[in-house]
C-alpha cells in the first residue's frame, strides 16, 4: 500500500462548460466525503430486542473545501462564484497511487471568513449527487 499525506493528492473541479480544473493550489482543506448506510428501527410491539434494517440506499456526507481568499482564474472562488444555479459539477481527487474518487456535485454555500492577523478564509460546501465512483 502506497502511504501517501495532503501534498501527494490532485484536487479538480469541473468549470461551468465541465472542463476540469486542477484547484489544489487553492485548497488548504477538505474534509473529504463519507458514505452512510441509512437504517429504520423495525422493532415490533412485544418483541424483546430492538431490530434494524436497512432501507436500501447510501447518503454521503457534505465536502467542505477550505482555501484562502484568492480571486485568481480558475481557482476555487471563481469556479464557485460562477456557479449560481442548480448544476451538477465533478469533483475528483487523485491520490499518489493513481487511484481516483469522483462525485458529481452540487454547490450548497460559500463563506468568506475575514479576520485579523490571519489570510481571509473562503469556504466552499458541496453536496454530493449520486454515486463516488
Amino acid at each position: 500500500m502506497t502511504k501517501a499525506s495532503f501534498v501527494d493528492l490532485t484536487i479538480q473541479l469541473d468549470d461551468a462548460v465541465g472542463t476540469p480544473q486542477d484547484i489544489s493550489a487553492y485548497v488548504t482543506s477538505i474534509n473529504g466525503w463519507s458514505k452512510e448506510r441509512i437504517i429504520e428501527e423495525v422493532t415490533a410491539a412485544g418483541d424483546a430486542d430492538d431490530a434494524w434494517a436497512g432501507i436500501g440506499f447510501l447518503q454521503k456526507s457534505e465536502i467542505v473545501l477550505t482555501g484562502s481568499y484568492d480571486d485568481t482564474e480558475d481557482g476555487l472562488i471563481e469556479l464557485c462564484e460562477a456557479w449560481d444555479d442548480d448544476t451538477e459539477r465533478t469533483l475528483t481527487l487523485t491520490f499518489v497511487s493513481g487511484t481516483t474518487a469522483t462525485v458529481e456535485c452540487l454547490l450548497k454555500q460559500t463563506q468568506i471568513n475575514p479576520s485579523r492577523g490571519v489570510f481571509h478564509a473562503y469556504i466552499a460546501t458541496l453536496r454530493p449527487t449520486g454515486a463516488i465512483t
